[in-house]
């Protein structure tokens, strides 16, 4: 049974009430273009510096960009992510050099900690991106050997922030807001991007809709992904990329 949801604005928590038990539990204010909102942290990229290209040199990598038929990989821009909740992980996401206009190649490296195994996502390689991307089991597993070493527990806190880093590990550009958002109305004018959250038994549902368009298409996208709470730390177990005629008509 769904026992909360709040709403999303602009990659912002605004809580706008709670079920429990099939009761509504109204606000005791209205909500109102001025009403505070909580900042929900954003990921912030930068450009690699030396550390974060080592990766690209171990031994381990040549061998992942070899089984998944990306060698040679003459890498162009590189850029990473530092994950507070998990300081000894390494994220990096990389563009290789082509001569030729129709061979794109972009990846995703990323281990846990030194000693951690080492993963790779594809994410473009000719002019095309792999089919299934957000919702690839091998990326899934990725993304929760970064939530084991943790041993991180998905709360409102930071299913935000975890599931923006999923998105940036399948290739989804990360849009960070230079200026604090304190109003609904801050959030509005950034874009109407809305979403809820979901809680159940041992279960959080997070679905939200894309700032931009979809590349190709123009049209909206939604997300949805389920983690599972139980247990010493939390799993991702689905995430779903649709258009958002998709997700009203279901």
């Amino acid at each position: 049974m769904r026992s909360s949801r709040a709403l999303i604005f602009a990659g912002s928590i605004l809580l706008v009430g709670s079920l429990s038990h099939g009761q509504t539990k109204n606000l005791t204010s209205p909500i109102g273009s001025d009403s505070p909102i909580m900042q929900a942290d954003s990921l912030v990229t930068r450009d690699c510096k030396q550390s974060d290209w080592s990766l690209l040199e171990t031994a381990a990598a040549q061998n992942l960009l070899s089984d998944y038929d990306f060698d040679p990989f003459v890498p162009g821009r590189c850029i990473s992510i530092d994950v507070k909740w998990l300081p000894s992980a390494q994220i990096v996401r990389l563009d290789a050099v082509s001569a030729r206009v129709d061979d794109v190649r972009e990846i995703t490296l990323l281990r846990a900690s030194p000693d951690s195994r080492l993963w790779l996502i594809p994410i473009l390689k000719g002019m095309i991106g792999y089919p299934e991307t957000p919702s690839n089991p091998h990326h899934l597993a990725a993304l929760n050997d970064l939530l084991r070493v943790a041993q991180l527990k998905i709360t409102d806190d930071n299913l935000f922030e975890v599931s923006n880093l999923y998105q940036f590990l399948v290739g989804m550009p990360v849009k960070s807001n230079p200026h604090p958002l304190k109003t609904l109305k801050d959030a509005m004018s950034i874009n109407d991007t809305a979403g809820s959250i979901e809680h159940s038994e041992n279960y959080i549902d997070f679905t939200h809709r894309e700032p931009s368009g979809d590349t190709y298409s123009s049209g909206y996208m939604v997300w949805e992904f389920r983690y599972i709470t139980s247990g010493k730390f939390s799993h991702l177990i689905n995430v779903e990329r649709k258009t958002l005629k998709k997700y009203e008509d279901e």
